[in-house]
């Protein structure tokens, strides 16, 4: 399964790292693992990032995992700096069952609005061995 998602302009920030109150959605993807056996589901994100000449943002990226209403932080957070970036996990839990995969822009510094991201996630579950 794969979502693509877009947010921006983002707002400006100052340098000393103000943390953003309500995180930014990006991108999302629903995958169905029901009727798998200890399923083990590997996310892939790649982002682009489009800023502002000359201006260095430091943006940081978390990945949130919805099942049945109940949303938790799954695989930390990932801070960037750079125009294109990417970051994969893999979520081999205890959980099944139809699950929202999220990445959200969690904290950002921005020295200028204007800064846009997109990005595109996609999940891909397989059956493990279960002990």
């Amino acid at each position: 399964s794969c979502g693509a998602g877009a947010v921006g302009s983002l707002p400006i920030l100052d340098l000393a790292g103000a943390s953003i109150i309500n995180p930014y959605s990006l991108a999302s993807v629903t995958i169905d693992t029901r009727a798998m056996k200890c399923p083990c589901v590997l996310i892939n994100f790649t982002g682009l990032i489009n800023i502002p000449i000359g201006v260095l943002p430091n943006i940081t990226f978390r990945l949130v995992r919805t099942i049945d209403g109940c949303t938790q932080a799954v695989g930390g957070s990932y801070n960037y700096s750079d125009a294109i970036d990417a970051f994969q996990f893999c979520d081999c839990g205890q959980c099944c069952g139809c699950a929202t995969y999220s990445v959200e822009i969690s904290n950002a510094t921005l020295a200028q609005a204007g800064t846009t991201i997109s990005g595109n996630i996609s999940a891909l579950a397989v059956e493990k061995a279960c002990s």
